[in-house]
């Protein structure tokens, strides 16, 4: 069902408008984050088939969740190898992702600017309750 359709539906079927804008904050999050997968397989592909061409082989595929401005993501990334050298993960090399981080860069840069000007726990009280995914003061840095 196309996104207009959906988006009638709720209008028609809710009970109050703000009933509507709740359902429809989780279904533009839903999309956004099958639109990320989607995008994530697709550049994953893309990055792979560089290191095959330079002799790597696929090691294994691994999930990564993430949070991001619009939701929490989990994504599958492949592993390669080559022989006597280090495993790599090429899309989280591409797109320059920290081992083992959870949050996107945005999330974090937006989660330093709250924090600048306050409490850790009153930014991540603000994050959670505008956003979203969720934030505790002690994932800050």
């Amino acid at each position: 069902m196309k996104i207009i359709a959906q988006m009638m539906e709720i209008l028609e079927e809710s009970a109050t408008f703000l009933e509507a804008e709740i359902l429809f904050e989780e279904l533009f999050r839903q999309k956004a984050e099958e639109c990320f997968q989607e995008c994530m397989e697709r550049l994953d592909k893309k990055c792979i088939q560089t290191y095959k061409d330079q002799g790597y082989e696929m090691d294994s595929v691994r999930k990564r969740t993430m949070q991001f401005t619009f939701g929490t993501v989990e994504f599958s990334r492949r592993r390669v190898r080559k022989k006597g050298e280090k495993s790599l993960i090429p899309l989280d090399k591409f797109l320059q992702l920290s081992p083992r981080s959870r949050n996107s860069p945005l999330v974090e840069m937006k989660a330093a600017q709250m924090a600048s000007d306050g409490v850790y726990r009153k930014a991540a009280d603000a994050i959670n309750l505008l956003t979203n995914f969720s934030l505790s003061h002690s994932a800050f840095f």
